[in-house]
């Protein structure tokens, strides 16, 4: 399909023809159908197993009548509580955005731009200083009878709230179920996975370039849908991880989705192509005028935006990225302005297509970025707390990566071919988790559960021969032979 709209684009143009638009789109429509339906099937089978283990669980505890019936009460208050906290968060925020929009709306409509004055000035930082008190005092504040009075008000937004977080929430599980899965995040191999979501979000950039206007606008926005729906099953992952951890690895705490994979670079090579799409969209929106008019002028007004010339769009964003990152907005501090061969926007819808790349790239790309460092300082620290001693197992994916490491760097096979084994002694060295003390029912849990052809088998096999006791209960290895 992209190889398609290039050709076109240089030769025939026979997408500038209504029919032969709708067979394109037709076709795209085809080739993402079989994937949204395998996402849609699989999703309806992970509920189904999520509603059938909690149901298990609930019968579980039934067998103490009088333990199930005061926990009953507490679940189901704590259940109220959450869902209204829920409600009335997803209500201010909405609110919010709807505030920012009109406010960026309002000044965008200036005929010229506008000046703040000081009284303004100080307003501002006045808020600012008192959102830092709140923060700063919130457990004496939630005590007094003024907070209580607002919290009262505000539980009043609880069922208008209620419909918007179940909105949010049915968009977020459409994200992860369908979406994630569309961009191959649940193939097995990582290579499998790097390869469907690069080929499917390249794909899309070249047609979003080449179609014409506004027709790119839709692969566009598709390759931000696939990017974000990665992204929000990155998220929860780590939901995931951090519930694991808070209840100490308990095979009964929920899961939405387990951890099966950290999505971490997935989700930072789909944002790499959204910073590919988002010049793109630009273009197509300013060229095909969708929102009543060009968004850009060349800085030059005796010259015209080259129309093919991807580097003059690309520049532009490189340059407001600049701008959007925090700390470095250089450009604005030191009145660096675009050159003679750039663009600049038009009043004011240029300013609102500007706003809304800047604002896509604080909330979701810098968040992205801030969350990777922050999982791979946690993960550095639960090995600095394991090699310690103050703990002893690592979280699923943590422990994963480092017996792969730990695999490949100690096995040693003969050249004969024989069975491989291993130089447990290396795992003392500082660079590796030494498994050797690792939590001996965790590693039964691994040794079991894994496939007696693995590697990893014969791994904690030796570590177990080295302790001197069994790896597994008599009647499981029976089984393996058996099997």
């Amino acid at each position: 399909m992209a190889a398609f709209t290039i050709f076109d684009h240089g030769g025939p143009h026979l997408l500038n023809n209504p029919s032969t638009q709708i067979a394109f789109f037709a076709f795209l429509g085809l080739a993402f159908a079989p994937r949204v339906w395998n996402a849609a099937i699989f999703g309806a089978y992970k509920s189904a197993n999520q509603r059938a283990a909690a149901k298990a669980a609930t019968l579980e505890e039934r067998a103490d009548e009088e333990a199930h019936r005061v926990r009953s009460v507490n679940v189901d208050q704590a259940l109220t509580a959450y869902k209204s906290a829920e409600a009335v968060g997803a209500f201010i925020v909405t609110v919010l955005v709807a505030l920012i929009v009109i406010t960026a709306y309002w000044v965008g409509s200036f005929p010229k731009d506008p000046s703040l004055g000081v009284s303004l000035g100080v307003g501002i930082f006045v808020l600012v200083i008192s959102l830092f008190v709140v923060v700063l005092c919130i457990d004496w504040l939630s005590e007094t009878k003024a907070a209580r009075w607002a919290g009262q008000k505000l539980s009043s937004l609880a069922k208008p709230g209620h419909y918007l977080a179940a909105f949010y929430d049915w968009i977020d599980s459409g994200l992860v179920y369908i979406g994630a899965h569309v961009a191959g995040a649940d193939h097995f191999r990582a290579t499998s996975r790097y390869s469907v979501l690069s080929v499917t979000l390249l794909a899309l950039v070249l047609m979003g370039w080449f179609l014409p206007p506004p027709y790119g606008v839709a692969p566009v926005l598709l390759g931000f849908v696939l990017a974000f729906s990665i992204s929000r099953l990155w998220s929860w992952v780590e939901e995931d991880r951090n519930l694991a951890s808070i209840t100490q690895f308990s095979p009964k705490a929920p899961r939405r989705v387990g951890f099966r994979e950290d999505f971490r670079d997935e989700t930072l090579l789909g944002f790499i192509f959204v910073l590919l799409l988002i010049p793109v969209g630009i273009m197509q929106v300013h060229q095909s005028e969708l929102f009543g008019g060009p968004l850009f002028n060349n800085v030059d007004p005796s010259k015209p935006i080259p129309a093919d010339n991807y580097v003059v769009w690309l520049g532009y964003f490189g340059f407001e990225l600049a701008k959007a990152l925090p700390i470095v907005d250089w450009a604005d501090i030191y009145h660096l302005g675009p050159g003679s061969d750039s663009i600049t926007p038009i009043r004011p819808l240029g300013m609102h297509a500007v706003f809304a790349a800047r604002a896509l790239v604080d909330l979701l790309l810098i968040a992205a970025l801030l969350q990777a460092i922050g999982i791979a300082s946690r993960n550095r620290q639960q090995k600095f707390l394991y090699a310690r001693g103050q703990i002893n197992r690592l979280d699923e994916l943590v422990e994963k990566r480092e017996i792969a490491k730990a695999i490949r760097h100690t096995a040693v096979t003969p050249a004969s071919g024989g069975k491989t084994t291993f130089e447990l002694g290396r795992l003392a060295d500082s660079e590796f988790v030494n498994f050797r003390v690792y939590n001996e029912g965790r590693l039964r849990e691994l040794f079991i559960k894994s496939d007696p052809a693995d590697i990893i088998r014969d791994f904690i096999a030796q570590i177990f021969a080295e302790r001197g006791v069994k790896p597994a209960p008599a009647m499981v290895i029976v089984q393996d032979i058996a099997s």
